[in-house]
């Protein structure tokens, strides 16, 4: 069984290979056709694109030629446009000496015909010269209206360069006249403000001259009240001398009254009345030592602080005696009295100014913190600044608070001074202008 499927394989496998070999060789004549086929194919593309670019270069070559021909074209035909126009001048030209031609026929006409005989003694040869003159002469015309229209365009030229040169110098003169003219209106203002200020200077002069000899005066009659035997005559003493003399005279007086406060238990009454005498006797004494501090620092101004202080002392014993509203109405309300109280605190402001000049110096604009408290805060009807303000509420070591409103939003704006302290005195601040601000009563 085995040996019988063995022949049978074999046989079928013989059958298989004869049958591919006779396909191979029915398939060898289409190979060979099929691949001549694609080699005549590929022949005739070859040649096709061969042709395609011979035409392709051919037709670049014909459409260069086409387009130098139609430049050409294009010249020629502006040519021929401007042979046509020339041509058309020319015949104008024609036309136009076509009388000339028909004159000089008819000349012809008229002369005789053997009139080349007279040579030189001809009347044409006259006509001739003269034409020949004129020509000339023409000519020399024609260069000198040539050299003269040349000149015309060299002086236009200069003078537009004269002029360019002059407007030039025009602005810039008058740059010059307004910078001088800013310099004149300057220095003019200048001498206006130095006048003002001399004559400002000349008046405090005047006025301080004035308070002065107030104060002299007042410290010789106070002298004369308080004088003391061991000084020797009042004739003899300086101003510093009797100065130091009624300093004296109010210490033992105000050191009599404190004896005598210590010494009296008779009753209320006389208890009293000796408490009023000693605060009198300490405040003629605290207004004596700030007379002898400020005449340390600046003598014309201690002196007529001097004047103020006494009547600002003087006005508050009347208060502290009448605490009446209308006493104080009253007593603000005359002019004397309040001017010196200004005068008074203005002073003060100077010295604690002064007296801390190396914290006060780097705030003003001025040459010296001495002039600026002299022109700024010394004279009278000027206005505070925030400097002055800050050295008054030091000074009097009161605590205030400035409301003001600010302009863009209408909000109200707080400054405490110092910083950071209890305000005990409300002010709200206008155009130039203080106003006490009082806390609303509770009914």
């Amino acid at each position: 069984m085995k040996v019988q499927k063995t022949r049978c394989d074999r046989q079928k496998l013989d059958w298989f290979q004869n049958r591919e070999h006779v396909e191979n060789v029915n398939l060898i004549p289409v190979i060979t056709e099929t691949k001549e086929r694609a080699a005549k194919f590929e022949k005739f593309v070859e040649e096709n694109e061969g042709k395609r670019r011979r035409a392709l270069k051919k037709y670049q070559v014909e459409r260069k030629q086409n387009e130098l021909k139609e430049k050409e074209k294009s010249e020629l035909s502006a040519q021929l446009q401007h042979l046509q126009i020339r041509h058309q001048l020319l015949k104008e030209r024609v036309d136009k000496y076509k009388a000339y031609e028909v004159y000089l026929m008819k000349i012809l006409d008229l002369l005789p015909e053997n009139y080349l005989e007279y040579g030189a003694d001809t009347l044409v040869m006259p006509i001739i010269r003269r034409h020949e003159t004129l020509s000339i002469t023409q000519q020399d015309l024609l260069q000198r209206l040539a050299s003269l229209a040349e000149e015309l365009d060299q002086g236009q030229r200069r003078l537009d360069l004269l002029k360019q040169e002059h407007n030039t110098y025009k602005l810039m003169t008058n740059k010059e006249m307004s910078e001088l003219q800013t310099q004149w209106d300057r220095i003019k203002e200048k001498n206006k403000q130095l006048e003002m200020t001399l004559h400002i200077h000349q008046g405090q002069s005047r006025d301080q001259v004035e308070e002065i000899g107030s104060l002299l005066i007042a410290v010789k009659n106070l002298g004369q009240q308080c004088h003391l035997q061991h000084y020797g005559p009042l004739e003899d003493m300086n101003m510093l001398t009797i100065m130091d003399m009624i300093k004296e005279f109010i210490l033992e007086k105000a050191d009599m009254e404190r004896r005598a406060l210590g010494l009296t238990d008779s009753g209320s009454e006389l208890t009293q009345g000796s408490m009023d005498r000693g605060r009198k006797g300490s405040a003629l004494t605290r207004n004596t030592s700030s007379k002898v501090h400020l005449k340390s620092t600046s003598k014309a101004s201690g002196r007529s602080e001097l004047l103020s202080s006494t009547k600002t002392m003087q006005v508050l014993d009347q208060l502290e005696a009448d605490d009446r509203e209308e006493t104080l109405l009253g007593v603000f309300n005359d002019q004397a009295t309040s001017d010196s109280m200004v005068k008074y605190l203005r002073f003060l402001t100077s010295a604690h100014l002064q007296n801390h000049a190396d914290f006060f110096q780097h705030f003003v604009e001025a040459p010296s913190l001495k002039a600026y408290c002299t022109q700024e805060v010394e004279a009278m009807a000027m206005e505070c600044d925030h400097v002055e303000i800050l050295a008054l509420s030091e000074a009097l070591d009161v605590s205030l608070c400035i409301i003001s409103m600010d302009g863009s939003d209408s909000h109200l704006v707080y400054h405490t001074i110092p910083e950071g302290s209890q305000p005990s005195l409300y002010l709200l601040y206008k155009t130039s202008h203080y106003d006490i601000l009082y806390k609303r009563r509770e009914h």
